[in-house]
């Protein structure tokens, strides 16, 4: 999904903003990557870098010219010295919850990471906020299903992405791999497994949508009619993995959280400064449907989506899409 690229032609001095500035958006919008070493389905990783945005006005997009990196904590000990603070005890199914603000999640900081007790990378945790005419951050069936677990007395969300097993997490024991070896939604609740191959996930008849650089190819489910879309926001799994290289043989390289409500964090005024986690601007309907290769059926009531991308694979620096185009080489040709 997508990290907004502009390319500012003016073409009136008046009206809606909007209308004097063609855009070349597309796709691309890693905020939070993880050196990893893929070897098999087995990620060990490194916790490398947070991007924020730099917007380049030659019109030309390099990508070591768009992103500065800012690193984030491999163990906790790092997470502490760098001002993240332990705000929970140790989960036996999550480790120990560590965020940017002492209050805990914000509206500008929802990102959370999970430590083991011996101190190694666990998980991460997202937090959504508000909600919008179409409805909540979290759509209902979200919630009733398991994907999105409500905060008590705030309008808000979270969910919880585990890297490693239950019997990792509050263990004095220092863990194999620097990751772990999954990615479980919510393992304390539905403990929902997310595929680590696009073999495997299109054998659990996720959708295959496109390609884009750096980011691979993006999987959909659909929780009513898998694996054809209906494109309703309550029915989309929340979490979409993006595989490498975009064939059967692909391994997971990212996968984003993504919610129907653009989140406070996603406003355009983080555009310039990256101050926030999620991607800024939010998508509009037209730039979310990018991820698909469906144009002719995409289309979705709410008119704004929240992303926050999460790299598990060193190979987004070379990652391309065959046949690709476009500012990001977006793809629907493999």
């Amino acid at each position: 999904c997508l990290f907004l690229f502009f390319t500012f032609i003016l073409v009136t001095l008046s009206g809606d903003i909007v209308a004097s500035i063609k855009t070349l958006i597309d796709l691309v919008d890693p905020i939070f990557i993880f050196e990893v070493s893929r070897h098999a389905i087995t990620h060990s990783v490194h916790l490398d870098y947070k991007w924020s945005y730099v917007i380049n006005l030659s019109g030309r997009w390099p990508m070591e010219n768009i992103w500065t990196p800012d690193a984030l904590p491999t163990t906790a000990e790092e997470a502490e010295s760098q001002g993240w603070v332990a705000i929970s005890g140790c989960d036996n199914y999550l480790g120990i919850l560590y965020t940017q603000d002492n209050s805990g999640p914000t509206e500008e900081h929802p990102l959370g990471l999970r430590y083991t007790a011996s101190g190694a990378v666990a998980g991460v945790q997202a937090t959504i906020f508000g909600s919008s005419k179409f409805g909540n951050a979290a759509p209902d069936n979200l919630v009733e299903l398991g994907y999105w677990k409500v905060n008590n007395g705030t309008e808000s969300w979270r969910m919880d992405i585990s890297f490693r097993s239950s019997s990792d997490m509050c263990s004095d024991g220092v863990p194999s791999s620097l990751l772990g070896d999954r990615v479980v939604i919510n393992q304390d609740t539905i403990a929902q497994s997310i595929p680590l191959t696009a073999k495997d996930a299109q054998e659990r008849l996720w959708t295959p949508g496109s390609c884009m650089t750096s980011m691979g190819w993006h999987h959909f489910y659909d929780l009513k009619t898998a694996p054809e879309q209906s494109y309703m926001e309550d029915q989309l799994l929340p979490l979409v993995p993006m595989y490498n290289p975009p064939d059967i043989t692909g391994t997971l390289n990212a996968f984003f959280f993504t919610s129907p409500v653009a989140q406070p964090g996603s406003s355009a005024k983080y555009l310039f400064s990256g101050a926030a986690d999620w991607e800024s601007p939010a998508l509009v309907e037209s730039l979310m449907c990018q991820n698909w290769c469906d144009d002719g059926n995409c289309a979705w009531e709410t008119r704004s989506w929240a992303t926050m991308h999460i790299y598990v694979s060193s190979s987004w620096k070379n990652l391309t899409c065959p046949g690709g185009s476009g500012p990001v080489g977006r793809s629907c040709d493999f």
